[in-house]
């Protein structure tokens, strides 16, 4: 981001939104939130990271690369039940087929 920054490049949504409204980044006074080497996981890292901030200034659409239960997961903070084709529905009740 830094870089993209300093280059002044188009296509970074940090450099649109200080060319946009003025603001300037203390980078000297950020934190690393995650360093990964590899390009697919950092990719998928930062999609996490989207997902989970809504409202943050980054525009690009990079959380299609997530599946949709994990979108699911982030926003509720746990994994859904997942559902399971059981059969037909029955009215019986089971709990008096229990032993005593």
């Amino acid at each position: 981001h830094k870089n993209a920054v300093r280059k002044g490049e188009n296509t970074s949504s940090l450099f649109q939104h200080l060319k946009a409204t003025g603001h300037e980044i203390n980078f000297e006074g950020t934190k690393l939130i995650s360093n990964t080497e590899h390009f697919n996981k950092r990719i998928i890292r930062e999609a996490i990271e989207i997902e989970k901030h809504p409202h943050n200034m980054n525009k690009r659409d990079d959380t299609s690369h997530l599946p949709d239960i994990w979108k699911l997961a982030l926003i509720n903070k746990r994994v859904p039940a997942m559902k399971t084709n059981t059969g037909p529905k029955t009215t019986q009740d089971t709990t008096t087929n229990l032993p005593h």
